[in-house]
């Protein structure tokens, strides 16, 4: 299972959110992946969610702003 999450401005939340997520995930009996989409990077969210360490979390994003 795929779990798509947007981030825009979630300097704050997002080590957070991801966590929960995950942990959430990991009760379950199918494979996962988890993959957060920074959508520009106007704060701290793209260096806080790429510092998170785990297998099943991927981050991906744009430099600039996309509205996506």
């Amino acid at each position: 299972m795929s779990v798509v999450i947007p981030a825009y401005k979630q300097e704050r939340t997002i080590v957070r959110d991801l966590k929960r997520v995950e942990r959430v995930l990991k009760e379950i009996r199918y494979d996962y992946e988890i993959v957060c989409v920074v959508d520009g990077w106007v704060d701290r969210t793209w260096q806080r969610a790429k510092r998170l360490v785990s297998p099943k979390i991927k981050v991906v994003g744009y430099e600039s702003n996309k509205g996506k």
